[in-house]
């Protein structure tokens, strides 16, 4: 079957974004393939379609799978494994925002206040000035994360609530 060009173009246009977003080749081009695909597909079709072995394909595909892009399952009966990739992009957009909040900014909301009193405290009782121009620019650059902190859990939340407000 010969691939219609829009549709060629979508695989190419997603292969960039995938690469773009640090995935390796090989995920890549699973990737790319399965987000148009309008059924699940085995392993073995993918090391065929890839080129790739089945072993590579095997090892991609669990890391994807472990980061939840893509879900794998079984047909009853059948030991062979199947793939699809999620291809809601807004509910993709939504659940990786949550994450980000929950990984990185709200322990930094929770930390940073620590941190930059412990600095600030370490600066009034250290004795060198070249320590202590060191300190003091380093508590700079946790009072910027602090700000930037603020800034994301704002935009995260607006994000999320923008979302959950499309979706009804």
């Amino acid at each position: 079957m010969i691939l219609p060009e829009p549709i060629k173009e979508f695989k190419e246009f997603n292969f960039t974004v995938c690469r773009g977003h640090g995935l390796n080749t090989i995920q890549s081009k699973i990737l790319a393939i399965l987000r148009i695909e309008t059924k699940p597909k085995s392993l073995e079709e993918l090391a065929l379609q890839t080129k790739y072995s089945l072993a590579s394909i095997s090892t991609q595909v669990k890391a994807l799978s472990d980061f939840q892009i893509i879900k794998k399952s079984r047909k009853p009966g059948s030991k062979r494994v199947y793939v699809e990739a999620k291809t809601n992009v807004i509910e993709h957009v939504k659940e990786h925002t949550r994450k980000m909040k929950a990984l990185e900014i709200d322990p930094l909301k929770q930390k940073l206040p620590r941190w930059i009193k412990e600095m600030k405290q370490l600066i009034r009782q250290t004795k060198t000035e070249k320590d202590k121009l060191q300190y003091k620019e380093q508590l700079k650059i946790l009072e910027e994360y602090q700000k930037q902190t603020t800034f994301l859990e704002k935009l995260f939340e607006k994000t999320i609530e923008t979302i959950n407000n499309l979706e009804k």
